[in-house]
């Protein structure tokens, strides 16, 4: 828990995006963010903000900070980022630096024009959606995601992926930012 006020919405009626929420942080050394290996789609304090994968329990930096968001599914991260998510490991940063501006330009427009958090989250929902569904590797991905979140071990990934376990290692690095044991 992090917060003393969240607010989530449910958003089944998306493919590529488990969770919407709406918070103000709060920094204390007990209220940590669990690492959940989603990435994430953000305005922080009206700025727009690309959360890559956790590997450990993060404290917010600052307390009173207004944050809409959500969380990517787990086989999305990839495709939304646009790059391998090894390089975003419990990192965070303006969502121009990994978008561009023009993307960045039309999506902050859009969400000035929501008429409020749920109005917000679901802008992010729909530029996640229309990113993601035009990536050619999405399927593969989704295989490896599935496998992993069941908690096989690596050597029955690798045998039904029809790779090596060091294969399967690498993707999941390279695809979630995290190893699959993780």
């Amino acid at each position: 828990d992090v917060t003393a006020a969240v607010r989530v919405w449910n958003m089944h009626r998306y493919s590529f995006v488990d969770v919407g929420y709406s918070v103000v942080t709060q920094r204390s050394p007990i209220r940590r963010v669990v690492p959940d290996g989603r990435c994430g789609l953000a305005v922080v304090a009206g700025e727009l903000w690309w959360l890559g994968p956790q590997s450990c329990a993060w404290v917010p930096e600052r307390n009173g900070i207004a944050v809409t968001g959500l969380r990517i599914a787990i086989h999305a991260g990839r495709a939304a980022c646009g790059s391998p998510l090894s390089a975003w490991t419990d990192r965070r940063a303006a969502l121009e630096s990994v978008w561009g501006r023009g993307a960045c330009a039309r999506l902050y427009q859009a969400i000035a024009h929501a008429p409020d958090e749920s109005g917000q989250v679901a802008v992010l929902a729909e530029a996640i959606e229309s990113r993601v569904r035009r990536s050619p590797q999405l399927h593969t991905h989704a295989r490896l995601a599935s496998l992993t979140v069941r908690g096989m071990r690596v050597a029955e990934i690798a045998r039904q992926l029809g790779i090596s376990e060091r294969q399967v290692h690498r993707r999941c690095l390279e695809n979630f930012g995290l190893a699959p044991s993780v």
